[in-house]
């Protein structure tokens, strides 16, 4: 039966989708958080620890979802 099949690929379609967007909005937040840090004019050690632990999460986040999408045959 064609639309049970039809479905079940769209709903796969629709979790991957929904979870690809949470990596990438999770990313884009750390992203932000590090622009903000980032354009202080005065930036105390104690910021700049942050600063650093950020870009090393920002990094694991993208890194996630380039094997999402390697593991989902959606690789660019």
């Amino acid at each position: 039966y064609q639309p049970i099949i039809r479905s079940g690929y769209m709903l796969k379609m629709l979790k991957i989708s929904r979870r690809l967007q949470l990596l990438v909005d999770r990313h884009q937040i750390l992203d932000d958080q590090i622009d903000e840090l980032s354009n202080r004019p005065i930036i105390f050690p104690m910021e700049r620890e942050s600063l650093k632990e950020l870009k090393v999460i920002r990094l694991r986040a993208k890194e996630a979802i380039d094997r999402f999408k390697k593991e989902e045959g959606l690789a660019e």
